[in-house]
């Protein structure tokens, strides 16, 4: 549950940062939410994704040489995937919710996210 805990606090901060620093609602709302998608999901996504290898890898007790391995064998299929739940996911999220629902929307998603994983 501690990288589960981790990617849910990295996940949250991230969500909120975003948030204080864009104004909702802007004349261009839709160009801001897809600024925020396209975030999450090419920066966000591939730098959580790493440190959730590292950190399960770490607690597996694998060496450095094994987590860079299969973080080079799977890397690319779950973030694919991760590109596949989370764009809409965060599409609806941007759009539609006020900034107070957004996190726990991340939150439950998230939840059977990782169940369904």
């Amino acid at each position: 549950t501690q990288p589960l805990t981790l990617t849910l606090t990295l996940t949250l901060t991230l969500t909120l940062t975003l948030q204080l620093k864009t104004p909702q609602p802007t004349e261009n709302h839709t160009a801001v939410v897809a600024c925020k998608v396209l975030a999450d999901g090419f920066i966000a996504n591939p730098i959580l994704l790493h440190a959730y290898f590292a950190t399960i890898g770490v607690l597996e007790g694998r060496s450095p040489q094994e987590i860079l391995t299969l973080t080079k064998e799977q890397f690319h299929q779950a973030w694919g995937l991760a590109l596949v739940v989370w764009t809409p996911v965060q599409f609806l999220n941007f759009y539609f919710l006020p900034v107070h629902f957004q996190a726990a929307f991340v939150s439950a998603v998230n939840v059977g996210w990782k169940v369904s994983t």
